[in-house]
């Protein structure tokens, strides 16, 4: 009965929300990128149906979930489909994100080396369709509204019931790990993924504020403010009670960015925050290099300078022979008989490296490092640039762009379908072609 009332709330709450909030309709297209946002943000098509096989360890890397590849397959020929129907600027939107295609082309090259190139093409292929959904909201005519109303109804709708199941539906919401300690998860799987919906909502609900606030808009602040400021509220006390430190710290690390672009200084002088930020990241580097300020932070985070055994890890990875040039392929690193001794020696049977830049090193190499760089390199240039034409989002952009470079460090988002990795997207990595700006709207259909 509590569940079933629990259940009853929360869809009273959503209902409230969306209505205070104002978002109106929403474009038949974005249903796609919708979908797409909410399974990256919390769990697969089959684990919300609780249809998962029974598949586990290295069977499961292999062969994954045919209904999870079936269901995204659909959504990806959705989205090619919409951009057909869209007549959108293909050769333009290469021709503006060069690097970035040539990081998904060398990857895609990467098949041919791969030990299993069935399986790279797969993930490759979901890896893609983050990039084709995030084409479908930016060539909206409103993209900016689309991106609010698709990041409110992930928010209004995901954090809400994330609670209800670590509350009422523990079988949902919580796991024990082999020591037997809790790790609450929510509508996610495990609590670092859960970390990930709480920051991203984070930081847009505290940059929309601090921008409703910088503009004196006193009439926005009384409308919606106070749901920004709730929620905002409601995520802080979901980041501490799982104890997710990588997004606590980069949520304030995000908040932080904002703050200080917002200074007087840079409002006049646009162009100069890239300076600003260049030097800061070399005084970073070099206080690094003399007095540890690395183990400092992670010391006053409560965790051991070993970031639970990644550092360990990593050491032991980088003793796996790989091409140092081109690496073992796109995503085939932790499939076959060379990643048996990794699992021999840590019983949790690491997946991932726990570090995006050797993540991607280990899939493609000095060649794909290089290739990151530049895609990263040209995000960057991107979101300084819109500190110029639009001072407010610009800063949103840098926000992203500085926290996904921190959250790279001990969790690997460069890959798959990460939401780190879908923003990235989103707010800095792809620059469109203006002139799709000139679109009618599509057909619109009620939430």
């Amino acid at each position: 009965m509590k569940t079933f009332s629990a259940y009853i709330i929360f869809i009273v709450v959503l209902i409230f929300f969306l209505r205070k909030e104002g978002l109106g309709r929403l474009p038949a297209a974005l249903y796609v990128p919708l979908c797409w946002m909410v399974l990256i943000l919390s769990r697969s098509f089959s684990q919300w149906l609780q249809l998962r096989g029974d598949l586990s360890g290295m069977e499961a890397e292999m062969e994954g979930n045919p209904i999870d590849a079936a269901f995204l397959l659909v959504l990806i020929m959705l989205g090619l489909g919409i951009l057909y129907l869209k007549r959108i600027d293909v050769s333009g939107i290469i021709k503006n994100n060069k690097s970035l295609f040539m990081l998904y082309g060398f990857a895609l090259l990467s098949l041919l080396w791969a030990d299993f190139p069935l399986i790279a093409f797969k993930r490759w292929t979901k890896w893609f369709g983050s990039l084709i959904m995030v084409l479908v909201i930016l060539s909206e005519v409103d993209y900016k509204g689309a991106i609010k109303s698709l990041i409110k109804r992930c928010a209004y709708a995901l954090i809400p019931l994330s609670i209800v199941f670590i509350k009422f539906v523990p079988s949902l919401g919580r796991s024990y790990t082999r020591s037997g300690i809790a790790d609450y998860h929510g509508v996610a799987t495990q609590k670092n993924q859960y970390g990930i919906l709480l920051l991203i909502c984070g930081i847009y609900f505290a940059w929309e504020l601090i921008v409703m606030w910088r503009k004196k808009d006193f009439e926005a602040l009384k409308k919606i403010g106070y749901v920004n400021l709730l929620f905002l509220v409601v995520i802080l006390w979901q980041l501490f009670f799982i104890d997710s430190k990588t997004s606590i710290i980069c949520l304030m690390l995000g908040i932080g960015v904002i703050f200080l672009l917002g200074h007087p200084f840079f409002k006049k002088y646009p162009h100069k925050a890239r300076n600003a930020i260049i030097a800061l990241a070399i005084v970073v580097a070099l206080l690094q290099h003399f007095i540890d300020i690395k183990g400092t932070i992670i010391s006053s985070a409560g965790r051991v300078p070993t970031l639970t055994d990644r550092t360990i890890l990593w050491t032991e990875i980088l003793k796996v022979p790989t091409n140092p040039l081109v690496g073992t392929g796109w995503d085939n690193f932790w499939l076959g008989d060379r990643i048996i001794p990794l699992w021999e020696k840590w019983a949790w049977h690491p997946r991932n490296a726990h570090n995006g830049y050797l993540e991607i090193y280990l899939y493609l190499g000095w060649t794909g490092i290089a290739l990151l760089f530049f895609a990263l390199w040209a995000g960057f240039k991107k979101s300084a640039a819109l500190l110029i034409s639009d001072f407010e989002y610009g800063c949103l952009s840098l926000s992203f762009f500085i926290i996904a470079l921190f959250f790279n460090y001990s969790e690997s988002a460069f890959h798959r379908m990460s939401p780190v990795w879908f923003f990235g997207l989103l707010f800095y990595l792809v620059k469109m072609p203006r002139e799709l700006k000139a679109r009618e709207p599509g057909i619109t259909l009620s939430f």
